[in-house]
Protein backbone atom coordinates (compact mmCIF):
# COMPACT_ATOMS: atom_id res chain seq x y z
CA UNK A 1 0.00 0.00 0.00
CA UNK A 2 1.09 3.57 -1.00
CA UNK A 3 1.14 6.05 2.32
CA UNK A 4 2.15 9.78 2.04
CA UNK A 5 2.38 11.53 5.30
CA UNK A 6 1.92 15.07 4.66
CA UNK A 7 4.66 17.32 7.57
CA UNK A 8 5.58 20.76 8.93
CA UNK A 9 8.96 19.78 9.07
CA UNK A 10 10.51 23.41 9.22
CA UNK A 11 12.45 25.43 11.75
CA UNK A 12 10.16 24.58 14.53
CA UNK A 13 9.74 21.01 14.59
CA UNK A 14 7.09 19.30 16.35
CA UNK A 15 6.46 16.04 18.43
CA UNK A 16 3.81 15.43 16.22
CA UNK A 17 6.37 15.34 12.98
CA UNK A 18 7.98 12.89 14.97
CA UNK A 19 5.64 10.73 15.73
CA UNK A 20 4.51 11.00 12.20
CA UNK A 21 7.70 9.94 10.79
CA UNK A 22 8.35 6.94 13.38
CA UNK A 23 4.84 5.51 12.57
CA UNK A 24 5.72 5.77 9.04
CA UNK A 25 9.20 3.79 9.80
CA UNK A 26 7.31 1.38 11.50
CA UNK A 27 5.17 1.23 8.25
CA UNK A 28 7.64 0.90 5.82
CA UNK A 29 9.10 -1.94 8.15
CA UNK A 30 5.94 -4.02 7.67
CA UNK A 31 6.37 -3.62 3.90
CA UNK A 32 4.57 -0.27 2.60
CA UNK A 33 5.94 2.14 0.32
CA UNK A 34 5.75 5.28 2.35
CA UNK A 35 6.56 8.73 1.37
CA UNK A 36 7.01 11.98 3.72
CA UNK A 37 6.13 14.97 1.75
CA UNK A 38 7.52 18.05 3.08
CA UNK A 39 6.10 21.98 2.15
CA UNK A 40 7.82 23.70 0.19
CA UNK A 41 9.72 27.18 1.38
CA UNK A 42 8.28 29.60 -1.25
CA UNK A 43 10.23 32.96 0.57
CA UNK A 44 7.19 34.57 1.34
CA UNK A 45 7.29 36.32 4.86
CA UNK A 46 5.23 38.21 6.82
CA UNK A 47 7.68 39.88 8.97
CA UNK A 48 10.47 41.55 9.33
CA UNK A 49 11.95 38.96 12.06
CA UNK A 50 11.27 36.17 9.29
CA UNK A 51 13.27 37.51 6.59
CA UNK A 52 16.16 37.95 8.80
CA UNK A 53 16.05 34.48 10.32
CA UNK A 54 15.71 32.86 6.88
CA UNK A 55 18.97 35.08 5.21
CA UNK A 56 20.92 34.00 8.49
CA UNK A 57 20.02 30.49 7.83
CA UNK A 58 20.96 30.76 4.20
CA UNK A 59 24.41 32.25 5.02
CA UNK A 60 24.91 29.07 8.15
CA UNK A 61 23.75 26.53 5.25
CA UNK A 62 26.68 27.98 2.84
CA UNK A 63 28.90 28.06 5.43
CA UNK A 64 28.46 24.20 6.44
CA UNK A 65 27.53 23.06 3.00
CA UNK A 66 25.21 20.60 2.51
CA UNK A 67 25.88 17.49 5.13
Amino acid sequence: MKINILSSIDKRPSGVNRNLIEFGNYLFSKGHEVYLIKAIDRGYYFNRRDRIEKKIAKFLYGLSGEE
